[in-house]
């Protein structure tokens, strides 16, 4: 569903509001949210660069994460620009596990939004050194109903690492890596305690 759509009858007359909201269960809305505008607002808001010489922009609706229009801002008129975005993977955890005290398993889903683009492998760090390189992924159909109309289907992964190096607080990232050249991050800190099974919350997604 288009975010925007749902927050349109809510902005109000001045074209802009800010909306306490978190899509990240690690991000508390005290500190996090989404500013949105209208399209009359953001005309207005370009007018004002140059109010002598008209100032000229295009949208590209939907161009960036399939809810987020672009806007080119040029002197002269913009016309068919040789323009394209190149996003960078999304992804997140899902969960971890202990494997008879040896290892911790670890599970978690991507997506590439790139047209004619997947994600061809994902890098391991764990506190900075890089542990593994993989392409052991498969179709992750439970999560495609998030993403409507994406040209691509998510996908699963996971990957192990030996219980020994897996400390309290120890950061862990994943780097996604496109065909289309873009990466992906995502974060977790592992909890207090001995890990037996459950769900891991990102730190961030970037």
């Amino acid at each position: 569903m288009n975010i925007w759509r749902r927050k349109r009858a809510k902005i109000g007359k001045n074209g802009i509001r800010y909306f306490e909201s978190s899509e990240s269960d690690s991000l508390g809305t005290d500190i996090y949210g989404m500013t949105y505008v209208t399209e009359t607002y953001v005309r207005k808001s370009v007018e004002q660069l140059d109010p002598i010489r008209r100032v000229h922009y295009q949208c590209f609706p939907k161009a960036l994460y399939q809810t987020q229009d672009v806007y080119v801002v040029a002197k002269k008129t913009i016309e068919n620009p040789d323009f394209s975005i190149t996003i960078p993977p999304l992804g997140g955890f899902l969960a971890m596990y202990s494997d008879a005290g040896e290892n911790i398993k670890f599970s978690g889903w991507s997506i590439d939004l790139n047209q004619g683009h997947q994600i061809i492998r994902f890098t391991v760090f764990c506190d900075s050194v890089r542990t593994q390189v993989s392409t052991n992924t498969t179709d992750y159909e439970e999560a495609s109903h998030h993403f409507p109309g994406a040209p691509n289907m998510p996908l699963q992964w996971s990957f192990s690492l030996p219980a020994s190096m897996c400390k309290p607080h120890c950061l862990i990232c994943v780097e996604f890596h496109s065909s289309s050249g873009s990466v992906g991050h995502i974060y977790a800190t592992l909890p207090e305690g001995n890990i037996e099974s459950g769900f891991l919350k990102d730190s961030a997604t970037c």
